[in-house]
């Protein structure tokens, strides 16, 4: 990067290998929001799957859930704050910017 900062979805996809083999402990040090991520592939993989009238349940249950909840908005309002708090605490804005 140019700017010598993580991105935020820095070690996302390293969380979701370790939750895909088990490793819980490791998934949530690599990157928080790995568990949200890896269950929303789960749940894209598995609508691409199924057959027309279950997909159209599962999508209708997940638009319900969006529309009642604002559960986007709310997760990407903590992911930004979430990578904020890693560039500050965790990964050294100070040390990017010395």
């Amino acid at each position: 990067s140019v700017l010598h900062l993580h991105c935020p979805g820095c070690g996302l996809s390293r969380s979701i290998m370790a939750l895909s083999q088990g490793n819980l402990a490791a998934g949530l040090e690599l990157h928080l929001f790995g568990p949200l991520a890896g269950l929303t592939v789960v749940l894209l993989l598995l609508s691409c799957l199924l057959p027309a009238e279950p997909r159209r349940r599962l999508v209708s249950s997940v638009r319900s859930v969006e529309v009642t909840t604002g559960l986007s908005q709310v997760c990407l309002l903590l992911f930004m704050l979430y990578w904020l708090i890693r560039l500050i605490v965790g990964h050294g804005v100070v040390r990017a910017l010395v």
